[in-house]
């Protein structure tokens, strides 16, 4: 027994049900998404090294703080020929920064504004291309579902937001403010 080719007009329904939820599914799975990529920047934002984290660290930090305390004992035996006494002798002393740049709110701050900035981008553009893909396809089952070339170009008059949306170049925009 053959089957006919052609979608049937209750399948092309249901399929437009379907297609349509699993958009609403998809966009509502972007902002989670996002959430997740938040959290995982807010995580490596907050990260803390220390020298016990890794073995060669560990290693380095170790030999470090030797020579810091040999060049340190140094300073105070030059201190003691000199007069110094030890309430007024300088210091010298090894620090390890578990955050690095980090360690500054206000470089967090800049971090956290691009990244999140960033991340809203790379949502807007998944929601789009989410909407793009169920447009497609609905139009596809619509469109199998025409019988007349009118309608079939009917379906085709919608023009692009990449037609309607032009690349920015700086001389435009640099004669723009000059005007």
């Amino acid at each position: 027994m053959e089957t006919d080719e052609r979608i049937t007009k209750a399948e092309r329904a249901d399929l437009l049900k379907v297609v349509r939820a699993r958009e609403r599914v998809a966009k509502s799975a972007t902002s989670s998404r996002a959430a997740d990529i938040k959290a995982d920047f807010e995580r490596q934002l907050a990260m803390i090294y220390k020298p016990e984290d890794d073995p060669i660290w560990k290693k380095l930090h170790q030999e470090a703080d030797q020579i810091a305390q040999q060049c340190q004992a140094q300073v105070e035996q030059r201190c003691r020929k000199l007069g110094i006494p030890g309430w007024a002798a300088p210091g010298l002393h090894l620090s390890w920064y578990e955050r690095g740049e980090n360690a500054s709110a206000k470089r967090r701050v800049e971090l956290r504004r691009v990244a999140y900035s960033r991340i809203e981008a790379i949502e807007k553009t998944a929601k789009a291309q989410i909407e793009r893909a169920s447009v497609e396809i609905q139009t596809q089952l619509i469109a199998d579902g025409l019988l007349t070339s009118a309608a079939k170009t009917f379906l085709e008059q919608i023009p692009s937001a990449e037609n309607l949306m032009p690349r920015l170049e700086l001389g435009e925009i640099e004669k723009l403010l000059a005007a």
